[in-house]
């Protein structure tokens, strides 16, 4: 695991070297180590820590392999290098998933047609690799697993977010998807004409066949709550659940039962074992030749690899069952002793297949969770009671050792869950013994019933499934009820990897068993508490520095301004983004980014107007972050969104201060921020809704930002005007280039007016050309401008005491420093 964390870091860094430039020396000093210490010790603790190098350059090896791009010129990865308008065609993989809104599946590309450079001679390029294709609206249900089709859309390769610690690229990566393939309408897909299947094709599709049979099927006769739970219960597809009721079950601490894992597989596993151990000792005759547990185990195999099977065999599904079965073989053997290494063996299994899968949330939080049981397992009521006891007692150590299962396993995936997700469930322990047994050992084994009478008789399946759906209609209620309570989930900040290092060891020194004495407990308890402290310090403590930092956020055809103040304060300036299909920039970028950089709260937000792109992630945001003012310009717009937000500020209780004219907003120890809003005279000028925009300069020392939102030539021209009658100050080292750099704003006298020595686009890459412009492209050139774009260089960091100013580019593409 080291040698694949090592060889990521490597590939982050950008590493221009040949691997076997380094990999050599690294090699022979390992092969140097394991002869000292075959020498040094006896053979029996040799042999194991021997094998550590060797297990680390093989990790650092297969890890930088599978890092490498593809070598093979006809993969996606290679042929498509920029976003690119492209036909494809290709084998359907999966089953169709759809939430209403947009449609999922994998596609086997077979050749491609990039419009712009093949369509003069209109032949397709032979192509290989996978996409994740998405399309709006609803896909046909003929578009069934293993059809041919073709799809017209636009194509690129997952984007790497420099300003995120979820790295979406590698992510992908670990799926094996080279591109993603957006399709406007779900006519731009064209089913193919082809010959029979052969029966190797139709044995490979018929686990997808089924689970596109089952959806429909529970789509049909069920509501849409019940249908969805069932569908990612049974087939591994949370597609169609609400996304309220998504929001439910996270708030709730119970979002993994959603996700088929090894606690899915783990109790299919179990009843089917102890059923067919119960059935195999009604025979004596079996249990005289045969050896009963074994037999029971070789029974539930082929079960577990059938649910696998169903639920997509994707890579956590194909972790939790080698896990299942690893941990069902110790179980039904009774080998208790065995379990750890057990689970450090599927662990390697998996790896060893899918290198890429341990940087996935779902492969960390599976093996911390089931390493936090094992090591909770021989304190359990359950196996420590006596055997004379009686059965109320009995019971009560069930309970018992189900909800410390519970504690343990969240205790365990605690840092992983705040790493990735930043959020944790207070209740979750409680509702996962409340809702474990409803969705996993009722409405479960019924689901997987149905499944057998699926095909032969429907109406009989229905029956079972609708018995079921009274564990899920509970469900329903708890989560209704449980989402009420105050303080059900925490929001945190995202944790260093030395915090989730320290927080392991103090969980180990608190729960080990340790002979005589309790130094270890304490010293465990100590850590804990400085832990914490350390955690929420920036919560509670404001560091003063000379130091003010400006960070343009990557949120693609967006626009998001983080500033840090001298005295440590935060405001931010705009929220918003691309907003169809269910995505909030606030949420999914802007929110994520302001949490790995320790920010709890904001101070203040400015939205400078009325327009999606600059406040759609606002909303998220107040309710997150609890800023104690909102900035607006004068018009209160039409959007019922943007009105929505306002009311939401007002109810969350902050002060709503809309700007007229120049207002100064902050003044203190050399920094002056001030608000430059439309004047009454300039309200009734007609101005359009981007020319009404508030418009911000903040100076510090030497040193002045202007952020001018989507501001046009007719409010440019007032600006400068009002700079000329002392009315307003524009001079600014750096400029936000005004409506994402359109061809319809920041003018030569604008320009002339701020006399920017840097420029910032906040753009997306599907925009580029129009947004920046190139007509101002080549004009800032020519007055020898530094021009940095999210577009290219990801988040741009400003930082800046006054005097000194450096820009760098979180992708490390460029940094500029002016003194």
């Amino acid at each position: 695991m080291l040698g694949l964390v090592l060889a990521r870091q490597l590939m982050l860094q950008e590493l221009s070297v040949p691997l076997l430039t380094w990999f050599a020396p690294v090699l022979v000093a390992c092969i140097l180590v394991w002869l000292i210490i075959m020498l040094a010790l006896p053979p029996r603790f040799a042999l194991v820590l021997a094998g550590l190098p060797l297990f680390f350059c093989i990790g650092l090896l297969h890890g930088w392999q599978a890092l490498q791009p593809p070598s093979d010129a006809s993969r996606l990865a290679r042929l498509l290098e920029e976003r690119s308008r492209v036909t494809v065609y290709g084998r359907v993989l999966n089953m169709v998933e759809s939430d209403g809104l947009v449609s999922r599946c994998t596609l086997e590309v077979y050749g491609l047609l990039r419009h712009g450079r093949d369509e003069q001679t209109g032949i397709f390029q032979p192509a290989s690799g996978k996409v994740a294709l998405q399309a709006r609206g609803v896909l046909s249900e003929k578009l069934t697993p293993g059809h041919m089709i073709m799809a017209l859309g636009w194509a690129e390769r997952p984007k790497q977010r420099q300003n995120l610690s979820r790295d979406a690229a590698l992510r992908y990566a670990a799926k094996g998807i080279d591109a993603i393939l957006w399709l406007q309408s779900a006519d731009a897909v064209l089913l193919l004409a082809e010959a029979k299947s052969s029966p190797w094709m139709r044995l490979r599709f018929a686990p997808e066949h089924l689970r596109h049979h089952t959806a429909h099927f529970l789509q049909n006769h069920f509501r849409p709550e019940i249908a969805g739970i069932y569908q990612a219960l049974l087939i591994g597809s949370y597609q169609g659940v609400p996304p309220e009721l998504l929001e439910q079950f996270k708030a709730s601490g119970v979002m993994h039962i959603l996700a088929i894992s090894g606690l899915h597989l783990s109790l299919v596993g179990g009843m089917c074992a102890a059923l067919f151990y119960w059935l195999l000792r009604r025979s004596t005759r079996v249990m005289l030749y045969c050896h009963t547990p074994a037999l029971a185990l070789l029974l539930t195999a082929p079960i577990l690899l059938l649910y696998a099977c169903l639920a997509g065999l994707n890579i956590p599904v194909l972790r939790a069952l080698v896990s299942a079965l690893l941990v069902l073989c110790a179980v039904v053997l009774r080998r208790r002793r065995m379990q750890f290494h057990l689970v450090a063996s599927a662990a390697l299994l998996v790896l060893a297949l899918h290198p890429l899968s341990l940087f996935t949330a779902s492969f960390q939080l599976s093996f911390s969770a089931v390493a936090a049981i094992i090591l909770i397992l021989p304190r359990l009521p359950w196996f420590n009671q006596k055997a004379e006891k009686s059965r109320s007692s009995r019971i009560r150590a069930a309970l018992l050792s189900m909800l410390w299962v519970s504690v343990a396993a969240t205790i365990g995936t605690l840092p992983i869950m705040l790493y990735h997700f930043n959020r944790m469930s207070l209740i979750g322990p409680v509702m996962n013994l409340l809702i474990e047994p409803l969705l996993c050992l009722w409405s479960l084994p019924l689901g997987l019933i149905a499944l057998v009478l699926l095909p032969i008789v429907p109406q009989a399946a229905l029956f079972v499934l609708q018995m079921g759906s009274y564990g899920i209609e509970a469900t329903l209620a708890l989560l209704k009820v449980a989402v009420q309570l105050p303080f059900a989930s925490l929001w945190t900040i995202t944790p260093h990897f030395t915090e989730i290092v320290v927080f392991f060891l103090a969980a180990l020194l608190l729960l080990q068993n340790w002979p005589r004495r309790n130094y270890w407990r304490i010293a465990g308890a100590l850590l804990a508490c400085a832990l914490i402290l350390f955690f929420t310090s920036s919560l509670w403590w404001r560091s003063n520095n000379s130091v003010l930092r400006v960070s343009f956020i990557d949120v693609g055809q967006g626009a998001s301004t983080l500033i840090e103040l001298p005295n440590g304060k935060r405001m931010l300036i705009d929220c918003g983004g691309y907003h169809q299909n269910g995505f909030d920039v606030g949420s999914r970028i802007v929110a994520p980014f302001l949490w790995q950089q320790r920010v709890w709260r904001l101070d203040t937000v400015l939205v400078t107007h009325a327009d999606a792109d600059h406040y759609s992630g606002v909303p998220f945001l107040l309710q997150r972050f609890k800023p104690k003012v909102l900035y607006t310009n004068v018009d209160s717009g039409a959007d019922a969104a943007y009105l929505q937000m306002l009311s939401l500020a007002r109810q969350q209780g902050l002060q709503v201060q809309p700007i007229a004219g120049r207002v100064e907003i902050m003044r203190e120890s050399g920094l002056v921020l001030e608000g430059l809003g439309v004047t009454t005279e300039e309200q009734s000028a007609n101005l359009s809704e981007n020319d009404r925009s508030l418009v911000v300069r903040l100076e510090y020392g030497q040193r002045a930002f202007l952020f001018p939102g989507d501001s046009a030539f007719s409010r440019e021209a007032l600006l400068v005007q009002a700079a000329q009658n002392g009315q307003a100050e524009l001079r600014a080292d750096v400029l936000m280039a005004g409506h994402h750099g359109s061809i319809n704003s920041t003018g030569a006298a604008f320009l002339d007016a701020v006399a920017p020595s840097v420029i910032v686009i906040s753009a997306g890459v599907s925009r580029w050309g129009t947004h920046p412009a190139l007509e101002h492209l080549h004009n800032w050139q020519q007055r020898s401008l530094a021009l940095f774009a999210t577009a290219r260089h990801g988040t741009i960091v400003a930082d800046t005491d006054g005097r000194y100013l450096c820009l760098k580019a979180s992708n490390h593409a460029k940094e500029l420093c002016l003194d």
